[in-house]
C-alpha cells in the first residue's frame, strides 16, 4: 500500500472525526456546507484507503457516506440560494 493511500485515510478520519466532533459540540450546524464538505472528503479518504487495502465493507459505506453528504450539499446549496449562509 501507498504512503499515499495512508496518507488519505488517515486525514479521511481525521476530517470525520473533527466533523462529528464540531457538529456535537454546535461549533457548526448539520445543515452547513461546510460540515457536509469534511464528511464528503473525509468519507472519499477512507474510501480510497479501503480499496487500496481490499476491505470492501469500509469502501461500500464510505461510498454511500460520501453520496450523503453530496446529495445534503445539493439540497444545502440549492435551499440557500437567496438566505446567507448558516454557522
Amino acid at each position: 500500500m501507498s504512503t499515499l493511500s495512508i496518507i488519505f485515510g488517515w486525514v479521511g478520519v481525521v476530517a470525520i472525526l473533527g466533523a462529528y466532533y464540531l457538529v456535537s459540540t454546535d461549533k457548526i450546524s448539520s445543515q452547513s456546507t461546510r460540515y457536509q464538505a469534511i464528511n464528503f472528503f473525509g468519507a472519499i479518504g477512507i474510501a480510497w484507503n479501503s480499496f487500496n487495502q481490499g476491505a470492501w465493507p469500509s469502501v461500500a459505506v464510505n461510498i454511500i457516506w460520501s453520496v450523503i453528504a453530496i446529495v445534503a450539499l445539493y439540497t444545502i446549496i440549492k435551499g440557500n440560494k437567496s438566505s446567507p449562509s448558516q454557522k
